[in-house]
């Protein structure tokens, strides 16, 4: 009978202390474990490929997105569609134009609207976390873009002489900018994406392609995606690779492979059809010829493509069963 008195006691003394603390650290501080919520709210990436290997569907609202890869590899092209998709939400995007490189006709083509769309061009690296830390606290942006964390330079070297030392600034400012930022992204529901450009480090060990800035974004990141790229010349796009190499908020490691074309980027048709064939939606056969809805055969990847512009009623119930399809396997 004492043992229980006493279990009473300490389970009454233990709430007293969690009411304590809670008014001293502030309300929701300790949560129980019941009360945490599972839902998340994903947004497309613009590729269906990368919506795939994901295994979430797409980009995730409320967390870190760190976009890696050389030049021309894809990773402004995803930023700019993942812009478009996230206007869809209520709320602004933002773009931090470190590169000072946006390109209006190429964002236009990709389906961003200007009249929902920020961009700031920050005087140094201090600047842009400044920016986008008062930007999310607003609760009214739903996506920010920093193309590059790599161009930003510190104050210290934007007021110095070139030349001077500044070993490892760029990368403390970085830690300091995300520890600040990294809190307020879930309950503002607003999502960062930044995007690393890859230097070559002389005389490492295994891949010498290492993003810059030190480790922050490595650590902070909820999502890593890795882009890389072969040219089609010919063609006029890009082969492109991405790898998803860190994923806490799905299984990590997917991969999807998908075509960028110059001027309008990813050929999400492509996906659709490559994707169609490998689950015998559509079959394809010598000779490029596809047959696809009541026998109806085509020659060409281009004329398959122009079929499904053509009948776009067909093409939705197509992306719907390949979506369907990849779920179930």
């Amino acid at each position: 009978m004492a043992t229980a008195v006493k279990t009473v006691e300490t389970k009454n003394a233990f709430e007293e202390k969690l009411k304590a603390l809670e008014k001293k650290f502030g309300v929701g501080t300790i949560i129980s474990g019941k009360d945490t919520k599972e839902e998340l709210e994903v947004v497309p990436s613009g590729s269906l490929g990368i919506d795939i290997a994901s295994s979430i569907g797409g980009i995730p609202v409320g967390k870190l997105i760190e976009v890696m890869g050389m030049e021309s590899s894809g990773k402004s092209t995803f930023s700019l569609h993942a812009i478009s998709n996230f206007q869809k939400l209520k709320g602004r995007c933002v773009l931090i134009d470190f590169e000072q490189s946006f390109d209006r006709t190429y964002a236009e083509a990709l389906g961003v609207s200007m009249d929902n769309l920020l961009i700031c061009q920050p005087a140094c690296q201090e600047d842009g976390y400044n920016l986008a830390e008062e930007l999310i606290k607003t609760g009214e942006v739903r996506l920010i873009v920093i193309d590059s964390h790599t161009a930003a330079m510190p104050k210290k070297v934007v007021d110095g002489e070139v030349g001077e030392s500044s070993i490892g600034l760029q990368a403390r400012i970085n830690s300091t900018g995300l520890g600040k930022i990294k809190p307020l992204l879930r309950e503002n529901r607003c999502t960062l994406l930044a995007i690393s450009q890859l230097r070559v480090v002389i005389g490492a060990y295994g891949d010498p392609n290492q993003a810059t800035g030190g480790l922050s974004y490595k650590f902070y990141s909820d999502m890593r995606f890795k882009f890389t790229k072969s040219v089609d010349k010919d063609a006029q796009s890009n082969k492109t690779t991405v790898e998803i190499i860190k994923n806490k908020c799905g299984v990590p490691f997917g991969k999807a492979m998908f075509s960028i074309n110059w001027g309008k980027g990813v050929d999400r048709q492509q996906e659709i059809i490559d994707l169609a064939v490998e689950l015998k939606l559509i079959s394809r056969a010598g000779g490029g010829w596809y047959t696809v809805a009541e026998g109806v055969k085509l020659q060409g990847d281009n004329a398959l493509k122009q079929f499904l512009l053509d009948n776009p009623a067909y093409a939705e119930e197509i992306e719907a069963k390949v979506l369907e399809g990849i779920k179930n396997n």
